[in-house]
């Protein structure tokens, strides 16, 4: 995640990971250091965090492991974004009428 104040100026927050075993899942949290070069594992309590120079005032949370575990079930299969094969199965139908992309355009 990144944050773009009104200065045009990111700099990134935090990267998440979702680590899936044989049999269970975990999620894991770094937080960007202030000077950009690397991340460091937040604690597994999470931690909540005032932004500096944001107008309001806004905190970053970056979530525990149980937080991680409230949203990422078993019954979902554990992800909270689509599959491939969703993602195949419902835009392949939706696009095929349109045809191939004409050339020179992306």
């Amino acid at each position: 995640m990144t944050l773009s104040s009104q200065s045009q100026r990111r700099r990134k927050l935090e990267t998440r990971f979702l680590v899936k075993t044989a049999t269970d899942v975990y999620g894991l949290s770094d937080k960007w250091r202030a000077d950009q070069t690397d991340a460091d594992l937040v604690d597994e309590d999470g931690l909540s965090e005032l932004i500096p120079a944001t107008s309001p005032a806004q905190t970053w949370r970056y979530p525990s492991r149980t937080e991680c575990r409230t949203y990422h079930t078993p019954v979902g299969g554990f992800s909270l974004s689509f599959k491939t094969r969703q993602i195949i199965a419902g835009a392949v139908p939706q696009l095929r009428h349109l045809g191939p992309p004409a050339r020179g355009r992306v």
